[in-house]
């Protein structure tokens, strides 16, 4: 590999946020790594369902990324200078979960499974960040996402913390501890009246409880912090 290769490799590296921390001279190490692979336009890089060998980094070009829909290919993004994928198959050692053609001549930079397992294992970093860029891309493939424009790349799907699923669930469980007890009054009290009162105000605040419980969480699943190449978006269905 030529001073000239290697230094635009690094250079796309340096742009990465999964390289994000990493000191420039285990960078150019990292680049050295890479090879380049010339794919003319129109050519597969690989199908969905292939075994996932190799990690691409696009050098020049653009790459088509689909996924058979039904009856037709549903265009997850437009792949271009700068940008990775082919990361999913092989973290999680699993068949390729879309398809990707060539738009037009391109380059890519390449690293077989070998030498992404190593760099996993010695840059538990990058594995990190990889890791969350395949799971914001299991999530975008999920998604509706019909505002996207055919050219914008979805880098990071999130959802809100855990912790805040839990706080907003604490007000239902709190009607629902407290119904139980009103609901078993039924079994102790002294007149009908009251059995029958506590048995429908109880069973009403459970009902009541469940039901705020599957909305809350239905209401947290469905709302995503969406980053793309070109904005930022919290999307709430």
């Amino acid at each position: 590999m030529s001073y000239e290769d290697l230094d635009r490799i690094l250079g796309l590296l340096e742009q990465l946020y999964i390289f994000e921390g990493i000191p420039r001279q285990q960078l150019i190490e990292i680049a050295s790594r890479f090879e380049s692979m010339v794919i003319n336009r129109g050519e597969r890089i690989f199908s969905e369902g292939d075994e996932g060998d190799e990690f691409y980094l696009i050098s020049s070009g653009r790459v088509l990324i689909t996924k058979a829909d039904r009856h037709r290919q549903r265009v997850l993004a437009i792949l271009s200078e700068g940008d990775y994928f082919g990361e999913e198959a092989l973290l999680y050692d699993r068949p390729r979960s879309a398809s990707a053609v060539a738009l037009e001549k391109t380059v890519l930079l390449c690293l077989n499974s070998e030498h992404f397992n190593e760099l996993l294992r010695e840059y538990p970093l990058i594995h990190r960040n990889l890791s969350i860029t395949a799971e914001s891309r299991y999530l975008a493939r999920k998604g509706e996402f019909e505002w996207l424009a055919e050219d914008e790349l979805i880098y990071l799907v999130t959802r809100k913390h855990e912790i805040f699923l839990i706080l907003s669930l604490l007000i239902p469980i709190f009607i629902g501890v407290i119904s139980l007890p009103i609901a078993g009054l039924s079994f102790v009290a002294s007149t009908p009246f009251l059995k029958v009162a506590a048995l429908i105000f109880g069973l009403a605040g459970i009902f009541i409880a469940v039901i705020w419980a599957i909305w809350k969480w239905l209401d947290w699943e469905n709302d995503y912090y969406i980053v793309t190449s070109r904005r930022v978006v919290w999307q709430e269905k």
